[in-house]
């Protein structure tokens, strides 16, 4: 819509593309396209540095944008990556972002999605300029955000989890998620569709997890 035509992004993220705002853009190519354009600059020069999650299959159409690139993911061959997962209800654990950096961490949110969410932020720090120590107490002092695999304990003796899912994708790992931590009996998953945005989407919702 042209309202940050002008503006110089010193450093630019691509975490994924999913169905979120397809209602608004009407498919994934108009979509991206929307997306490319924080990496080529709008109107005053690509970003310094272009942080990219190349785990998800359209980084590759981003790759090569911006003056410096930092690659994130949970796979091998990345920039930034974290190992060494150990999830629980009260957080995740993980090690080895990389051999210089935030080399080690652990966040009070659930999943190992959210590692993602950190692996982009310390790129986007390292980006600016930010030093290491600032980076480690950053992730040190996070706490889950509410309605994010939100634990709720009423004495109940069964589990319940909140969180404000609203894509197959953000449904699909929150199942995940919860079924790595619970290896026995069943998940029950209820989930509604709010408000009148995208109907499109809905059935997918019903789709079980590729895993």
């Amino acid at each position: 819509m042209d309202r940050l035509w002008g503006c110089i992004f010193a450093t630019a993220v691509f975490t994924n593309l999913t169905r979120d705002h397809i209602d608004f853009h009407k498919n994934f190519e108009n979509y991206f396209a929307a997306k490319r354009r924080l990496f080529e600059g709008t109107g005053a020069g690509e970003s310094d540095f272009s942080i990219i999650n190349t785990d998800d299959e359209w980084a590759k159409n981003v790759a090569g944008l911006g003056k410096t690139t930092l690659t994130y993911g949970l796979q091998n061959g990345t920039d930034l990556k974290a190992k060494k997962f150990q999830l629980s209800f009260s957080g995740t654990e993980f090690h080895g972002a990389n051999a210089e950096r935030a080399d080690s961490g652990g966040i009070g949110a659930c999943g190992a999605h959210q590692c993602y969410n950190i692996l982009a932020a310390i790129g986007a720090c390292i980006g600016l300029g930010i030093s290491n120590d600032i980076i480690e107490t950053g992730i040190r002092n996070l706490h889950a955000v509410a309605g994010r695999f939100q634990r709720i304990d009423q004495g109940q003796p069964f589990l319940v989890v909140v969180d404000y899912a609203h894509t197959d994708d953000a449904l699909q790992n929150l199942i995940r998620t919860a079924r790595e931590l619970i290896t026995k009996g069943r998940i029950i998953t209820l989930f509604g569709c709010g408000g009148s945005r995208d109907r499109t989407k809905r059935p997918s919702w019903a789709r079980p997890p590729a895993n």
